[in-house]
């Protein structure tokens, strides 16, 4: 796999969709050499390319398989092992990924789900950082980082939160109270 340039921007294409697809969810073979260094983590986000769009998507499985390794033939530990050893030439393990697709983002900033499925064989891109700043909002309120992508920030536009009702919700013990204080001491009306 390669790069890939959308607007002026260039990124690392990580995996080909394949299988079944829907609008909904996509499953995409990673590629492995392209992805050594970091490999995909589920709660990632991807991008899936929608003819010239990115279409975001979140990672939810991970599965490995070593396509020399035969099932019916594994009986026995010492099976295995002479199978895995005979297996170890490139190109033996096949990891792929489910993605659940969130949308694209429109030019005023809305996520619009995709009313058709992607083709398999459609580009996987990884980080699609503008796409993901775009869809969770800069202005506002930082209440957190996404996970699979610490430098996109989430924030809340404040004055959507004060002009409605709100609670905020957590487990017994999360501490509610000193993060409701830390984050409405940074609201300025």
């Amino acid at each position: 796999m390669s790069e890939i340039k959308i607007g002026k921007k260039k990124y690392t294409v990580i995996g080909a969709v394949v299988g079944i697809t829907t609008p909904t969810q996509i499953s995409f073979i990673i590629d492995n050499e392209m992805t050594n260094t970091k490999k995909v983590e589920i709660g990632e986000y991807v991008a899936v390319m929608y003819d010239e769009i990115p279409v975001i998507g979140m990672v939810t499985s991970i599965e490995i398989e070593n396509i020399e390794i035969i099932q019916s033939l594994a009986n026995t530990p010492q099976a295995v092992e002479n199978m895995r050893l005979l297996s170890m030439g490139p190109g033996s393990e096949v990891t792929t990924a489910k993605v659940n697709i969130q949308g694209f983002v429109t030019k005023n900033g809305k996520i619009e789900r995709p009313r058709y499925a992607p083709s398999p064989g459609s580009l996987v891109i990884r980080n699609p950082k503008d796409q993901l700043k775009k869809a969770v909002g800069t202005d506002g309120l930082k209440i957190a980082t996404l996970r699979g992508n610490p430098d996109v920030n989430v924030s809340l536009n404040v004055h959507n939160l004060v002009s409605r009702h709100f609670s905020v919700l957590a487990m017994t013990g999360a501490e509610r109270n000193k993060e409701r204080i830390e984050n409405m001491s940074e609201i300025k009306i």
